[in-house]
């Protein structure tokens, strides 16, 4: 794998492709005990920044991960924790990344 093409198409939004890689403005990670949301703002040479970030916590048993059943069991605490996210750091252009954790890709 070519990393400094990876790093200078994500930083900068360069690279060869067919289509353009467009970086989200709002990422979230998910946990069993809490919901993360961080907002990223651009700048003209650096690519995007960290401008806010909120947390949230989750009721127990909201979010299981687990590879062969639903990982959602509260879907209305998992809105109601993604919402307050949300509402805390703005949702920028509509955009949204999540971020997965890299056991669960490998299942």
């Amino acid at each position: 794998m070519n990393w400094d093409f990876l790093k200078k198409r994500i930083i900068l939004g360069h690279g060869s492709s067919v289509a353009r890689f467009t970086m989200p403005t709002v990422v979230f990670e998910t946990e069993p005990g809490f919901v993360l949301g961080a907002r990223l703002e651009s700048t003209s040479r650096q690519g995007r920044r960290l401008s806010r970030i909120g947390v949230r916590r989750l009721g127990p048993g909201a979010l299981e991960p687990h590879a062969g059943k639903p990982n959602i069991t509260n879907s209305a605490e998992l809105r109601r924790a993604l919402s307050e996210v949300t509402e805390t750091i703005g949702n920028g252009s509509g955009r949204f990344g999540l971020v997965v954790p890299d056991g669960a890709v490998r299942v």
